[in-house]
Parts: C-alpha cells; sequence; structure tokens
C-alpha cells in the first residue's frame, strides 16, 4: 500500500502550478523550482559538500541530494549558477526501480496525462524513444522512453523520462523528472 500512496503522490504532488502554467518556474520538485536560490534550503557549507561536478564554465556546479526528507524522489539533482546567488537552473527528481519498468512505465504515463492537463495552449508536447546516451550507458543496449513540454518563445522544457537500462550495464531503471531553464538549455548546446 505504502508503494501505490507513494505513486499516487508523486502524479498529484510533483508539480505544484497553477491550472494553465505558461513559466517553467511555476513548477516544482520537492517544493524547489527554477530561479530559486539553492541557499533557501541548503548551506553554503551542504551545497559544496553535495557537489558532484562542477562545469567547464567554472560558473556552473551539479549536485545530488539524497535524504529521508525527500517526500516522493529517492534524490534529487541540480545544477546552479554559483556567480546568482546559487540559482537553481536545472532540476531533476529521480525515482528508482529496481526490477520493474513495466510500473516506471504506468507512472510516466500518469504523470504525462496529468501534466499535460496543466499547460495552456504555449506548451509543444512532444513523445520518442531512443537509445541512451554511452554516457548513461556504454553498451549502447539501454533505451530511453521520454516526453517532453516545450515552452514557446524560450529553450525551457518539462522531461518525463523512463530509463530502461540493459542487464549489462548494471544500472538500475528510473524515472525522471526533469526541469531545464532556458540558461541551462543554452549552456548545453555550447558543449
Amino acid at each position: 500500500m505504502k508503494k501505490l500512496s507513494t505513486y499516487l503522490f508523486l502524479i498529484l504532488f510533483s508539480f505544484s502550478a497553477p491550472s494553465f502554467a505558461d513559466d517553467i518556474s511555476d513548477f516544482q520538485i520537492e517544493g524547489m523550482s527554477i530561479g530559486d536560490s539553492a541557499l533557501n534550503y541548503f548551506s553554503e557549507r551542504e551545497i559544496k559538500t553535495m557537489t558532484k561536478h562542477i562545469y567547464p564554465n567554472n560558473i556552473y556546479i551539479g549536485l545530488i541530494f539524497k535524504s529521508p526528507k525527500l517526500n516522493t524522489y529517492d534524490f534529487v539533482q541540480f545544477t546552479l549558477d554559483k556567480e546568482k546567488n546559487y540559482e537553481i537552473i536545472r532540476i531533476v527528481g529521480r525515482l528508482k526501480f529496481k526490477d520493474n519498468i513495466n510500473e516506471c512505465y504506468k507512472i510516466k504515463d500518469q504523470i504525462v496525462s496529468e501534466v499535460s492537463g496543466i499547460f495552456s495552449e504555449n506548451v509543444k508536447i512532444k513523445s520518442f524513444t531512443k537509445p541512451l546516451s554511452k554516457h548513461a550507458d556504454k553498451t549502447g543496449k539501454s533505451i530511453g522512453t521520454t516526453t517532453n513540454f516545450n515552452f514557446e518563445n524560450t529553450e525551457s522544457f518539462i522531461q518525463v523520462m523512463c530509463r530502461n537500462y540493459s542487464k549489462e550495464s548494471g544500472r538500475t531503471h528510473s524515472l525522471n523528472v526533469e526541469i531545464w531553464s532556458d540558461k541551462y538549455t543554452k549552456y548545453r548546446k555550447t558543449l
């Protein structure tokens, strides 16, 4: 029963957004939004402790937050702009599905349906399945089934993806809910 209530919570409360949302900052993962300062949630010392990656521009940092305080996800990843008071420019909630990729697909479809009802007509929805990058799985046998919600007149988007990892990869299937700011998307295109 705990599993079912967790999934219902995931579907109903992963995103806190008003009806007909048009701005990426209207959405939250674990109560945090694009544009927020991570200092609203963590001390600078905690941020430095959680930092896992410094981007080549030496301005953006990536960190992972794992805590029993998380309500929905197993962990949350952030990309922060340290020159802008640790502004959150990307946020990812990840939920693991050890041996049940079909449950991941079911929850993904429910989230996509729920999120689709939130948007006005200023969002384009695109679904696709393709192999995961070699960075995610060196075997090349894993696939991602994805739905993107792309905001018009910006490069911001929300992505809901099931990562179906091959047995050879040794990784655990997961559901990723990602929110990318315009700033982060533009930066990634420069890499």
